[in-house]
């Protein structure tokens, strides 16, 4: 079922939901608790759910951008970070420009991926971006009440800025994914659950998953850190909820399937490094006389970050700064292309020998000259 378009610049529904936010407030502080009602998990994504249905990112195929040195190429030399920031003396502008200069970078980063066998959620509020994960181009909100998954049997851990479960997430027929509004019609081509409660949005995704959780859902939405929820008014209610339903509470980063996932995820980072940047030479001419480049740029462990960084500055600046623009798009497209067309391996597949990254099937195969 898909609803009409959430507008995030409607004043009048902005003055709406702030006033049943403030009685929100009041009736949470006044009941002196929360139950599992009050709570809903909240995951931001680019993957719509399959079925309904939310596969970890081990067991399709999935693909992101890392904050790695083709990124950091991309903001600071390619698009002139520093120069653009420098430019700025209001901090809070320092801020905004920081983040919209970080999506302008999206296009031009090479795709690459990350391996977990566990799917995660924030507890009423939205991931904030951090060192290990840019979440802020992410255009759909998963929205599914706590109560719905409160028993279930895989669950990992509780915690509010990370809430995770083994495997898979059955959403229930009380959840609701919020879609930003140019991506709704590529959406709806795929098999859609028809129970699920799609929201188009326009504007900002944060505020719409504000107003869904407060105006249809009835709960209070909170500011979520990379480390906890920021204390606000009723932040204090959700932790101790999850201690007086004995949940286990360990952060991700320091379970066992936490290490395993980053040892498989290093593995897959080097392969699409790789892959990406044999790809770049090859459309130079032969790729084997810079092997030995391409192995160590490749590498996690072989050369620092700061020297990736001069190193790929110099070749963009060898090929010129278009061309290599067009390499990305290009070996992007083919990617998304084909996980479009279903035939894109998954992690699994990868790490067990699938072939993956660029393919000219799906994609122009002309070559870049100089």
């Amino acid at each position: 079922m898909v609803l009409g378009v959430l507008d995030t610049s409607d004043e009048i529904t902005a003055r709406i939901i702030e006033k049943k936010l403030d009685d929100l407030i009041r009736q949470k502080r006044n009941q002196g608790f929360y139950t599992s009602s009050d709570i809903a998990l909240v995951r931001v994504t680019d993957h719509f759910p399959k079925d309904g249905i939310v596969y970890a990112i081990n067991n399709v195929p999935f693909v992101c951008k890392l904050n790695d040195e083709f990124r950091e190429v991309a903001e600071d030399y390619i698009l002139k970070r520093r120069d653009r920031l420098d430019e700025l003396s209001d901090f809070n502008e320092q801020v905004e420009l920081s983040k919209a200069i970080h999506k302008e970078a999206d296009p031009i980063t090479p795709s690459s991926t990350q391996y977990r066998i566990s799917t995660h959620y924030c507890l009423n509020g939205v991931v904030s971006s951090h060192q290990q994960g840019d979440f802020d181009s992410s255009p759909i909100v998963i929205i599914d009440p706590f109560s719905a998954h409160e028993n279930d049997d895989n669950i990992l851990a509780v915690r509010g800025e990370d809430t995770y479960f083994e495997n898979q997430l059955q959403l229930s027929d009380k959840a609701i994914v919020l879609v930003e509004e140019s991506s709704l019609d590529e959406i709806l081509k795929e098999n859609i659950d028809p129970n699920i409660t799609i929201i188009p949005y326009r504007g900002d995704r944060d505020i719409a998953a504000q107003w869904v959780l407060v105006g249809m859902m009835g709960i209070v939405p909170e500011i979520i850190g990379k480390d906890y929820i920021i204390n606000s008014k009723t932040s204090q209610m959700i932790t101790d909820f999850i201690r007086s339903k004995n949940y286990p509470m360990d952060k991700h980063c320091f379970s066992q399937s936490y290490q395993e996932d980053d040892e498989k995820s290093l593995k897959l980072w080097k392969m699409y490094s790789q892959k990406f940047y044999t790809y770049l030479f090859s459309q130079f001419g032969d790729v084997e006389p810079h092997q030995s480049l391409i192995d160590k740029l490749s590498d996690p462990f072989k050369f620092p970050r700061e020297r990736k960084v001069e190193i790929l500055e110099e070749i963009v600046k060898k090929i010129g700064v278009d061309n290599y623009i067009n390499i990305v798009k290009q070996y992007n497209q083919s990617i998304d292309e084909q996980i479009r067309a279903g035939t894109y391996p998954t992690n699994n597949e990868i790490l067990s020998g699938a072939p993956f990254g660029y393919s000219s099937d799906y994609s122009d195969s002309k070559k870049t000259t100089k």
